[in-house]
């Protein structure tokens, strides 16, 4: 059984060969100092099963500290990945002629998707990460900002994660046709604490357009995982009930037992990670992790149904020997019938 046959058998809730393994992102810090050229040298490198390609907009204005992308969203750089918005061009429905829809078709959008079809399709499972709409929106107007919005002034936000899904599905009709067979849908919509918003406002807001999203990716042939994390016990059952084939990240630093949901959600969906990115990976040392993954596997795995994965991405903070013990471990006990 091959890692793309592993994956898929996972999808369709099925004991593989051995767990399945992936990861989501992986700070340059981490994956140079375990001796990788760039991500996707490290993504081969640890053979996980699944090649993960995030989407890609072009910075327009840069100094090197700050600069501004083709949303027209201006970031400050940090150790993590992209940094942090800072500019959020659109305030309000006096703003929305300053709405810059991005090409979808751009090739740059794509980054090194067309490399990993070539190298690994049918091989291996590729996976093309991006937003829905939410995300979107919340650097457009800022996060706080759009939380009031969605009160004061609901036909705006609606109208702007209307145009921003449109967008963002072209995007994944033109990531599948290229090779992709997993779209990763990374829309956050929870604190540690409980969700964003209201239950109620989740499903009228955001429910049909995720169900719209997920029925769009499912056309194209392909499989959509949703990725939130933080703690989203009230809203899961809405998120399960549009259709997402998988779910990442069940973050245990936010109450997410991963026990509990495989028992409510396992036969609905295929889940993805709970080995703590944070306190685990950062402090703790590589018996730990090889304590975590084996509960994880413990608990998700019988049955299949469960990709083992972190809580969310790998910060600079990780230690290295600690992300090798996570694959390492994986390896060592995944095998079926699981037996730890």
């Amino acid at each position: 059984m091959n890692s793309y046959e592993r994956i898929m058998t996972a999808f369709a809730h099925k004991e593989a060969d051995r767990v399945p393994i992936t990861e989501f992102g992986v700070n340059p810090k981490v994956w140079q100092a375990l001796g990788a050229k760039s991500l996707y040298e490290f993504q081969q490198q640890a053979d996980y099963d699944m090649i993960v390609v995030r989407i890609k907009y072009k910075p327009i204005e840069d100094d090197g500290v700050h600069y501004t992308d083709e949303w027209g969203i201006g970031f400050k750089r940090n150790e993590e990945a992209t940094g942090h918005a800072t500019v959020h061009p659109i305030q309000g429905p006096e703003d929305m002629g300053k709405l810059i829809l991005p090409p979808a078709d751009d090739p740059y959008r794509f980054f090194y998707l067309e490399e990993a079809v070539k190298d690994w399709k049918g091989k291996k499972a590729i996976c093309f990460s991006t937003r829905a709409m939410f995300l979107w929106a919340a650097e457009l107007c800022g996060m706080d900002n759009l939380m009031m919005l969605m009160f004061t002034e609901p036909e705006f936000v609606e109208d702007l994660l209307d145009r921003i899904l449109e967008n963002q599905i072209e995007v994944v009709k033109n990531a599948v046709a290229m090779g992709a067979d997993v779209i990763d849908d990374t829309d956050d919509y929870a604190f540690n604490t409980g969700p964003l918003m209201s239950p109620d406002m989740f499903d009228e807001v955001i429910v049909p357009r995720l169900t719209k999203f997920a029925e769009a990716v499912h056309a194209t042939g392909a499989k959509l995982i949703k990725h939130t994390d933080g703690n989203v016990n009230k809203i899961l059952g809405s998120i399960v009930g549009c259709g997402v084939d998988g779910y990442h990240s069940i973050d245990p630093m936010a109450g997410m037992d991963i026990a509990e949901v495989k028992k409510t959600y396992g036969d609905k969906i295929t889940l993805f990670g709970n080995v703590d990115c944070g306190n685990l990976l950062t402090f703790k040392n590589p018996e730990d992790v090889y304590e975590a993954v084996k509960n994880c596997i413990r608990a998700a795995a019988p049955g299949g149904g469960y990709v083992l994965a972190s809580s969310n991405t790998i910060p600079a903070s990780a230690r290295p020997e600690n992300v090798q013990a996570m694959i390492d471990a994986t390896r060592e006990f995944g095998a079926y019938p699981i037996n730890i």
